[in-house]
């Protein structure tokens, strides 16, 4: 079901069968129009999305410097995924932190607000417990979260859904 076709007439016998059938025709013809826009639309997406990855790994394979390739992979996840912000954070095994290589924010005040905490220890807040267990962690809603370390991701930037990588 894509939706309704309603035709309202004013003639007093209402419509005939002849009417009801090419309604019916012209009905079904606008769904096939409709279905092929919206499979149209996708593809484009799917096109979108691949010409971001396909940007990506040419920058990942040229890059000369690492904080440049966090950056393309926090911009492409930002847009591919249609996320508010994205950061990727690097490892120091021996000081036991994670430090932000790169980010994207659509919007510059949440930009501010998520570099706020630029190092997270080890099993400290979202990120940091991602590192330490080592598994993915999906929050459909991160505002009563007691992990969460930086409250005004969710109190004034309004975030709410957090996925967190390995």
């Amino acid at each position: 079901m894509l939706g309704a076709l309603s035709i309202r007439t004013q003639r007093e016998e209402g419509f005939s069968a002849e009417d009801v059938s090419i309604a019916t025709a012209f009905a079904a013809q606008a769904a096939i129009g409709l279905e092929n826009a919206r499979l149209y639309q996708q593809s484009e997406a799917r096109a979108e999305n691949l010409r971001a990855l396909s940007r990506l790994t040419r920058l990942i394979i040229s890059a000369e410097g690492g904080t440049q390739v966090c950056q393309a992979v926090a911009r492409a996840a930002t847009t591919l995924l249609g996320a508010a912000t994205t950061r990727v954070s690097v490892a120091d095994p021996v000081a036991r932190v994670l430090r932000t290589e790169g980010g994207f924010s659509l919007d510059p005040e949440i930009e501010f607000i998520v570099t706020e905490v630029p190092t997270v220890r080890y099993g400290e807040g979202l990120t940091g417990r991602i590192v330490e267990t080592r598994r993915p962690e999906y929050i459909p809603d991160i505002a009563d979260v007691p992990q969460l370390k930086n409250r005004r991701l969710s109190s004034v930037a309004r975030l709410r859904g957090f996925a967190g990588l390995p």
